[in-house]
């Protein structure tokens, strides 16, 4: 695809595959392996809606908006590639079916933010061995205000520690709407979160989903 600029003799080319590398360059096209970007800035502009970032081993200061259903985030390994942020979202989620693997976050005020279109929160979302450190809210899930139904998003294999979850929500994970976001974890290592304050009416159901991770650390760390 293309993008038209203000300037009438200049189009920026967009692809539906980009790839970015600690070792790469912004001047690269991004559109091949051997041609990487090195920002997720500059994957953002070249990416098309519902595309695929590859992202190979590298330190990142910034984070992605992840646009239009299906778009994908392919990390080399939670061990490999590290986005180190100062606040902001280390991965803004604006579509359905959306899938985030291989990343490890930390000093985001959202490590993972899963947002709403056009008021329906995002679903069928999968985040798959990641690590999610030392952020604000660790994973988050949008209120949802005009979807009458349940929807449900996915975390698998991944590690969500040392974050804060505001409201009434599990520790480190913080849902904006307790009456249908659904979130199924498996094989998934909650530990040393915190709760920033608790809403009376609802703190059983906080108490229920703070054994619930309990629960799970205690099986992963078996």
């Amino acid at each position: 695809g293309c993008i038209k600029s203000a300037h009438p003799k200049v189009v920026f080319l967009t692809y539906d595959e980009v790839w970015v590398s600690g070792e790469g360059s912004d001047d690269n096209a991004g559109d091949s392996e051997d041609a990487p970007l090195k920002t997720l800035v500059a994957a953002g502009r070249k990416l098309n809606a519902g595309g695929t970032v590859h992202l190979g081993a590298g330190t990142y200061k910034e984070g992605l908006t992840m646009m239009g259903d299906g778009s994908k985030v392919l990390g080399a390994g939670p061990d490999k590639v590290f986005l180190s942020m100062s606040g902001g979202a280390g991965f803004s989620v604006l579509g359905h079916s959306a899938l985030i693997e291989g990343v490890s976050i930390s000093g985001a005020s959202y490590g993972i933010k899963l947002g709403s279109v056009e008021g329906v929160a995002v679903t069928n979302v999968t985040v798959r061995n990641c690590v999610m450190r030392n952020c604000s809210k660790g994973f988050y899930m949008a209120q949802d205000n005009e979807n009458p139904n349940p929807y449900t998003n996915f975390v698998s294999h991944c590690v969500i520690s040392n974050c804060t979850s505001h409201g009434i929500h599990a520790a480190g994970i913080h849902s904006g709407s307790n009456r249908r976001g659904n979130l199924l974890v498996d094989t998934t290592l909650v530990t040393g979160n915190k709760k920033a304050y608790y809403n009376g009416i609802r703190k059983e159901l906080v108490e229920g989903l703070d054994k619930l991770c309990e629960k799970l650390s205690k099986e992963v760390s078996k």
